[in-house]
Order: C-alpha cells, then sequence, then structure tokens
C-alpha cells in the first residue's frame, strides 16, 4: 500500500463546500483547498478593486484573507491546492449512469441515445422539476459520484483525506 503524505482534515461541511466546488467551479471561479484547515477558498474571475487596488485589476476574493491570497499566487509553499473543474465528460457519465439506473421508465426511454449536448442536460433537467423523487435521488447519486473524484484527486496529489465533526480544527 502507498503511504499518503499526510491527510487534508476538514469538517463535514468544509467537505460539501469542497463537493460544491467541484460541481460549480467554472471559468467564473476559481477555487482553492487550504490543505492546514480543510477550508475552499473561493475566487471569482471577476475583477474588482480590492485592498485599495484601485485598478480593479485582482480577481475578487470571495471568502480569503489578503495573507491566504498572497499565498495562493505569490508564494507556492504548497499549501493550497487549485481544485480543479468538474470534466464536462465526467458530468454526461454521471447523467447516462443515472438514466441507466434511474426507477423510472420515462427517463430511460426519454433519454435513451440521446446526444451529449447542453440541450440535452436542459432537457433532463426540465425532467427533474417533474420529477421531484428522481431530483432528489439524482442529487445524492452525483454527490456520492463526486465524492469518489475528489478522494482520487487528492490521492493523485499525494494526500488522504479525513471528514471530521462539525468544529473546527481551531476549536478542538
Amino acid at each position: 500500500m502507498v503511504r499518503q503524505k499526510s491527510d487534508v482534515e476538514m469538517t463535514r461541511e468544509a467537505f460539501i463546500d469542497l463537493r460544491t466546488a467541484f460541481q460549480e467551479v467554472d471559468v467564473a471561479f476559481e477555487c482553492f483547498l487550504d490543505k492546514e484547515t480543510g477550508r475552499v477558498i473561493w475566487c471569482s474571475d471577476h475583477t474588482a478593486p480590492v485592498d485599495g487596488d484601485v485598478d480593479g485589476d485582482e480577481p475578487t476574493w470571495v471568502n480569503a484573507s489578503r495573507e491566504q491570497r498572497i499565498d495562493i499566487w505569490c508564494n507556492g509553499d504548497g499549501r493550497f491546492l487549485e481544485v480543479p473543474a468538474e470534466a464536462v465528460g465526467d458530468r454526461w457519465q454521471d447523467i447516462q449512469a443515472f438514466w441507466r439506473m434511474a426507477d423510472a421508465p420515462s427517463c430511460a426511454d426519454r433519454f435513451k441515445g440521446a446526444p451529449p449536448n447542453r440541450q440535452t442536460i436542459r432537457r433532463f433537467r426540465r425532467w427533474l422539476e417533474h420529477h421531484p423523487d428522481q431530483a432528489r435521488r439524482w442529487r445524492a447519486f452525483r454527490n456520492r459520484r463526486t465524492e469518489g473524484r475528489i478522494r482520487s484527486w487528492l490521492r493523485n496529489q499525494g494526500f488522504g483525506m479525513t471528514i471530521g465533526s462539525s468544529r473546527s480544527r481551531s476549536e478542538k
């Protein structure tokens, strides 16, 4: 068994935030995992004046302190991991796998052989709006698959993951 460099410790809430980052990060946001605290740092590509930056050429940091921003962009000390955007192919595979196992013939029939494009994904979302039980199943299914990708991503970075209680490390 390959030994991990170390574990990233995080609360359940921080893990849910990381899962959201995996599912939602795109061209408008970047996210970073702080390996010391287990927190996810969100950064918007939309620029705005920050900390006296009158030109507005710095990204808008959603929940990062000035020190964290400097550490992420300047120091490169390895404390922060950039959270990758979920590949469109992964999302499409999740949708197809859900269609195959969905307990609703209308879902499997309606989307069988559907092309992997935005229109099909929109149709799927509209279908979910009319089938709340399936929508709940879809969210749980997608979350489980994303969590597996998170664990794989951390392993590939040389880290394990420990999910602790809801209390932060500083409260312990």
